[in-house]
């Protein structure tokens, strides 16, 4: 390490004492200016505390203002009362849908979403049986 750098560091390093020794003094400084508050300065604290608690429980107290009455409903036209006729139903693909249920569905299959599935489950250890070589403990 070139001496230039050592120099540096070591002025650096001393910096950043300083400024931390400044700091805790300042910090200890108002910890102190803290613990001498006077007691004519608690009792003017207090004082305006009361005052405020007294004002939230009287505003407490009050029932806010009636809201105004809602306007009437305006008639509706005669024709917007009828209600609109269903489109007709559109025809399923042939051929893309099945009317049963799926190869897929029922109980003990992987989408089967009630009970405990976890004793007949074949993809819980899937790495555990693979025979490639890939993964799994050998």
């Amino acid at each position: 390490m070139n001496r230039r750098h050592g120099l540096f560091i070591a002025v650096a390093i001393g910096l950043a004492a300083i400024a931390g020794t400044y700091a805790a003094l300042q910090t200890t400084d108002l910890g102190a200016q803290a613990a001498t508050v006077s007691a004519k300065e608690i009792a003017a604290a207090d004082q305006q505390l009361d005052k405020q608690e007294a004002a939230l429980r009287r505003a407490a107290k009050k029932r806010p203002p009636r809201l105004p009455k809602l306007p009437a409903k305006a008639a509706r036209p005669a024709a917007a009362a009828v209600a609109p006729s269903a489109p007709p139903a559109a025809s399923a693909p042939s051929g893309s849908f099945s009317s049963g249920p799926s190869d897929n569905s029922g109980p003990g299959s992987y989408d089967d979403h009630g009970g405990d599935d976890f004793d007949d489950d074949d993809f819980d250890d899937h790495g555990d049986d693979d025979s490639s070589g890939h993964g799994g403990d050998d």
